[in-house]
């Protein structure tokens, strides 16, 4: 069921005539005018975020009073939405065309982000993971840009919906349903461990009919993280609620129809990842995924087409992961302030350290 509110968020979006050719501008060089988009730290703890070129470079800055998680580019490049970390309740705008905070604006009442989202193929609509929080239910806020306003909320047919992307057919969206039931009061307690069901969900971004659900292998598999290709492939990542030595797999992939395919790395390097992904990003052309693991150190990879692994690179704190603009690899982004570019089998290419910066765990990106 949709259910109508009136709610301001204040996500005015910037007229596409300002803001790309400014910072895309600011970005041309021999990268492809590629700009990424990611939370950040600076040595003292504050919260910023931020827009970066794919040499290191950085175009744009903006403080914000919370650590931010994710952030949705519009598909024109015109606005980039930041969402706190959960319990969040505030969203930024990062103005793409000054460089500083367009606007900012709170959750609806009885909700908070849960750090993503996702833009409609136009760039009017913005689909948010939110929590529900006194009904223990997932929803997804829909918030129309030109309006300014949260018009409709979806079900997202399950508990802590984490990340949600859009397909290629511009109408499923498709959610991460992590399972873990939150509240505000004890904001990163785990209220229901023992019976937690997490899924990946595909629904009717029109009316919120559900479509699709599928659940991992283990009810403690938490269901985080998406990458989705241009064939409608998704690539999962997970997080694992049990003890970490558990093997238990933490990297799936799926298309619509077909069972969910996980996969399991060696034993070292399983227990290496410490029961815990943070991005996920497949590189089509060699149809390797690249898996980070922030607590073990680790980018993991991975055969997308037949779910195995294939190897893996030791990387301090790797969080943020997507493709390399010059279409041969990853770029990695780490809590220690690196920005890696590796090779599908893992190889350096290139390793740029910017002292006092500390990534978040996405790094998204767009090519102007």
């Amino acid at each position: 069921m949709i259910t109508r509110r009136g709610t301001i968020l204040g996500m005015g979006a910037v007229a596409a005539g300002a803001a790309v050719p400014w910072l895309w501008r600011r970005a041309a060089g021999g990268d492809a005018r590629a700009v990424f988009f990611s939370a950040v730290d600076d040595g003292a703890g504050r919260h910023y975020i931020a827009a970066l070129a794919a040499d290191g470079r950085e175009l744009a800055r903006a403080p914000v009073e919370d650590r931010a998680h994710s952030v949705a580019v519009a598909p024109d490049g015109t606005s980039a939405m930041f969402f706190a970390r959960r319990p969040g309740r505030a969203a930024w705008q990062l103005d793409l065309a000054a460089g500083g905070i367009a606007r900012t604006r709170e959750a609806a009442p009885g909700r908070h982000f849960y750090g993503h989202g996702a833009f409609s193929p136009d760039g009017r609509l913005l689909y948010a993971s939110e929590n529900d929080y006194d009904n223990a239910r997932g929803a997804i806020g829909v918030y129309d840009m030109a309006a300014d306003r949260r018009i409709a909320e979806l079900p997202s047919h399950g508990i802590g919906p984490h990340d949600v992307r859009l397909l290629p057919d511009g109408r499923t969206l498709v959610v991460a349903n992590g399972g873990i039931r939150t509240h505000p009061d004890s904001p990163r307690e785990a209220l229901n461990l023992d019976t937690m069901q997490p899924s990946l969900v595909y629904l009717d971004r029109e009316d919120g009919t559900l479509l699709e659900r599928v659940r991992p292998p283990h009810h403690q598999l938490s269901v985080r993280h998406l990458w989705v290709t241009r064939d409608a492939r998704v690539g999962v990542a997970m997080q694992y609620q049990g003890p970490v030595t558990d093997r238990v797999p933490l990297v799936g992939f799926h298309r619509r129809g077909d069972t969910l395919q996980t996969a399991l790395a060696p034993l070292a390097e399983q227990r290496g990842m410490r029961g815990y992904t943070a991005s996920i990003c497949i590189h089509a052309a060699s149809g390797t995924a690249a898996v980070t693991c922030p607590r073990g150190d680790l980018v993991t990879f991975w055969d997308a087409d037949r779910a195995e692994f294939r190897g893996a690179r030791r990387l301090r704190d790797p969080g943020g992961a997507n493709l390399a603009p010059d279409g041969e690899g990853f770029m990695i982004t780490t809590g220690t302030g690196q920005l890696a570019r590796l090779a599908p089998d893992g190889r350096a290419r290139r390793v740029i350290t910017a002292e006092r910066r500390h990534w978040d765990n996405h790094l998204v990106g767009r090519l102007g």
